[in-house]
């Protein structure tokens, strides 16, 4: 079987996705040990998780219209660095840099769907 071009940057750019939401949701657990068990513990990991969701949503978007996806995820990479003042540069460069990525790898997906298509 025969890949695209776009094929393979959309596979690659959907699994760095994935794998960049899957290290954001891991920070979502250290709720377990500080919460006790029950409604309390619940309401953290939700609100924990609530980055993870956004991102999930940004993918869906991306899934289907990667020139839309691509957007979303390039300006969701660069929110680190402007809501997360009090970290350190490196550390918004890091939490934000997978995204941004991702969001060029969506961007190329589209372009080059759009210019080697039929005419």
């Amino acid at each position: 079987m025969r890949y695209k071009a776009s094929d393979i940057v959309n596979y690659f750019a959907r699994g760095f996705a994935i794998a960049g939401i899957g290290f954001i949701s891991l920070f979502s657990f250290d709720v377990f040990s500080e919460y006790p068990f029950g409604f309390e513990m619940f309401l953290a990991w939700f609100m924990h998780m609530i980055p993870s969701f956004i991102l999930m949503a940004a993918l869906w978007v991306a899934w289907g219209t990667p020139l839309w996806g691509g957007l979303g995820f390039f300006v969701i990479g660069l929110l680190p660095g402007t809501l997360l003042s009090q970290n350190e540069d490196w550390v918004n460069f890091l939490l934000g840099a997978p995204f941004l990525l991702c969001g060029l790898l969506f961007i190329v997906v589209y372009v080059i769907e759009r210019f080697n298509a039929p005419q």
